[in-house]
């Protein structure tokens, strides 16, 4: 078993929106079987031995996580390009850590499997800060001494020590602050998208039209692309492989926000090819009034590269 201790002479604090809890819990719901989590994102500030941590974001375990009672593994693609768009509007943000749920298990701390797997993120060369955060839902909760939905616990992890370091309840306060993003994505399976969302865009036309445009375009020219509904925030997402000139393939993600009902589409590739491409950086910028128009325009420009390399 890993070794756990209280931090001594650091002093981490830790704020946490309360809408992010709340969505937190509400996945845990939906999950009493199997283990669930996902991505925390938010913002940090650190003085001497003073860690403050705000949690103000969550990005879902996408739609290709898998689960059993015992382990969980992310979409790790998905909340990767979940992660730039959100980087692109707020660019402060960061990567804080994951969290997970033990509470089908009966596991009240972290498993060996998970600290392995945080010491290596936190450890990677990539990984922009020196410590990553992980809470973890041990248990139901709503009993006689406690009222919350679910009992909750929270370690710290810093780069280059062995220890996981638990983080006391007092040092951890929940804000009513709006949260800057909250992702819960699934699957839209067998069905178009325009009968799917009816409940939720009746009273949006506009939004209705550019979907049903979006899904006849890209349905027969990019049969691999397939759509995703994130039911929480009322988004749409697309995702699957774009087939290149030089006949090789590249995951993209096609992201929708919506902002007073008005929906905008950013395009970008997963984290294994975007270092492949120069142009995939200028796309993490670049904003579209529909996803088949961020796809089309994507695709001529990786063509172009990859022509411009083969001409040399």
């Amino acid at each position: 078993m890993f070794k756990r201790k209280k931090i001594e002479g650091f002093q981490v604090k830790i704020s946490i929106c309360k809408d992010v809890l709340e969505a937190i819990f509400d996945e845990c719901d939906t999950n009493d079987i199997d283990e669930t989590g996902g991505r925390i994102v938010g913002y940090y500030h650190q003085s001497g031995n003073k860690l403050n941590i705000k949690v103000c974001g969550l990005i879902g375990p996408g739609h290709n996580a898998r689960r059993s009672p015992t382990s969980f593994f992310q979409d790790g693609a998905y909340q990767e390009a979940v992660f730039r768009k959100i980087e692109a509007e707020h660019p402060e943000i960061e990567h804080l850590g994951n969290w997970h749920t033990h509470h089908v298990n009966g596991l009240d701390t972290l498993s060996s499997g998970d600290v392995e797997t945080y010491e290596r993120i936190v450890n990677h060369e990539k990984h922009n800060t020196d410590f990553f955060y992980a809470l973890l839902v041990v248990a139901k909760g709503r009993t006689f001494y406690n009222r919350e939905r679910y009992l909750v616990k929270h370690f710290l992890l810093k780069r280059g020590e062995s220890l996981v370091h638990e983080i006391p309840s007092a040092q951890v306060k929940i804000i009513k602050e709006a949260a800057v993003f909250i992702d819960k994505a699934k699957a839209i399976e067998g069905v178009s998208i325009k009968e799917t969302l009816t409940d939720l865009i009746s009273s949006q036309p506009m939004l209705d039209h550019i979907r049903a445009r979006d899904k006849e375009f890209i349905s027969e020219m990019y049969t691999e692309l397939k759509p995703f509904l994130s039911k929480q925030t009322k988004s749409l997402y697309w995702r699957g492989n774009l087939n290149l000139i030089d006949n090789s393939s590249v995951e993209v993600f096609v992201l929708e926000s919506i902002n007073k009902r008005k929906p905008s589409y950013s395009i970008t590739l997963s984290a294994s090819s975007r270092h492949l491409f120069q142009c995939s950086q200028l796309y993490l910028k670049r904003i579209f009034d529909s996803a088949w128009k961020a796809v089309y325009l994507f695709e001529r420009d990786l063509n172009n590269e990859i022509f411009e390399k083969i001409k040399k």
